[in-house]
């Protein structure tokens, strides 16, 4: 058993968020109550269409990132994008919510992670956990790379990478938890990030010549 993401209906039509493919990635859902495939779709759900039986619509998370994108309404902004949590199933309960998640959680979310990049191909993936990013698999380029050293001084601490082929690449940069986040830096980190061109790491060494097999379920 694993969560399914939660794929909204512009992100199916193409339309995405300025024509561009969007995947948003968190860590972990927790709970007390039995999991369930449909639990990610259930909690996106609610925020777009109000609560259900499993959730009151009310999560201060989904509620901060369409901020970060310049969407007033989440209403609005799910519709556009795919998420999912890099871990397939519930971390644990409540008492649990800020684990890492099993050995054997991290390597499932890992091949989850990457056949869900190469099935729905975003342009570029937005990690806002560096928790989540800490168990991602390498990038492309073998190494992550520092956002702030291309990007400056409000990257400080992010950090990105490329998955997916060579040919159709998917952007992905690891920030942080909404949690205790400024909502003012996060803004303006999304919005340079999302004016990035896609041919920016191009000039690295992997996008001329052959890609990094995924051997390891931990960056370097």
């Amino acid at each position: 058993m694993e969560h399914d993401p939660w794929i909204g209906k512009d992100y199916q039509d193409k339309v995405g968020i300025g024509g561009q493919c969007i995947a948003v990635i968190g860590h972990s859902h927790y709970g007390n109550k039995p999991d369930f495939p449909g639990y990610t779709t259930g909690a996106i759900s609610s925020c777009v269409h109000g609560g259900n039986e499993d959730f009151d619509g009310s999560m201060a998370t989904f509620d901060a990132v369409p901020g970060y994108f310049g969407f007033n309404d989440a209403r609005d902004f799910w519709p556009k994008v795919i998420f999912l949590n890099f871990l397939p199933t519930l971390v644990g309960t409540s008492e649990e919510k800020f684990g890492y998640g099993s050995d054997e959680q991290i390597k499932a979310g890992v091949h989850r992670l990457l056949r869900i990049f190469q099935n729905h191909k975003p342009t570029k993936a937005f990690v806002f956990s560096s928790k989540a990013w800490d168990c991602c698999p390498k990038t492309l380029e073998g190494t992550e790379q520092r956002l702030s050293d291309r990007l400056g001084h409000d990257f400080l601490g992010f950090r990105g990478g490329h998955y997916g082929t060579l040919e159709a690449p998917t952007m992905t940069f690891g920030l942080r938890h909404p949690m205790g986040a400024s909502k003012d830096r996060m803004q303006r980190v999304v919005k340079t990030l999302m004016d990035t061109p896609l041919e920016t790491w191009r000039d690295y060494p992997v996008f001329r010549g052959g890609a990094v097999s995924y051997t390891s379920p931990h960056k370097s």
